[in-house]
């Protein structure tokens, strides 16, 4: 939800219906209502607002062409970012293993200069 409510102004308007975020930034002029009554959900949870004046009207079907996502609550949000670190970890100690694996592979094929001569 933070970075919905980044999203708040009539240039740049998402909103959340139901768990799924919305950019209605281009839809604000066609509300029936009037801009002012939309930009009462504008960075927010507009769920109770458009049950309270359109408990009717499924709204996926008109607002599917805007949907972006659906919300994540700041703990898995939390737990996806810690997993993503944790991957780039793992993946630059694996190219470190690599590098070391192939420096010793070198290392292995170069003549012995420790060679006896007769």
């Amino acid at each position: 939800m933070n970075e919905v409510r980044t999203h708040n102004s009539e240039d740049n308007c998402w909103t959340v219906l139901r768990g799924k975020v919305y950019d209605i930034t281009s839809f604000l002029k066609y509300h029936p209502g009037g801009l002012p009554k939309i930009m009462l959900g504008a960075g927010k949870d507009m769920t109770a607002l458009y049950d309270k004046y359109h408990a009717w009207v499924n709204p996926e079907p008109l607002l599917a062409n805007f949907c972006l996502g659906t919300v994540a609550n700041e703990s898995s949000l939390e737990k996806m970012l810690h997993q993503q670190q944790q991957q780039r970890r793992l993946e630059r100690l694996q190219q470190k293993a690599q590098q070391i694996l192939h420096s010793l592979q070198q290392e292995q094929q170069k003549p012995s200069s420790t060679a006896t001569e007769e």
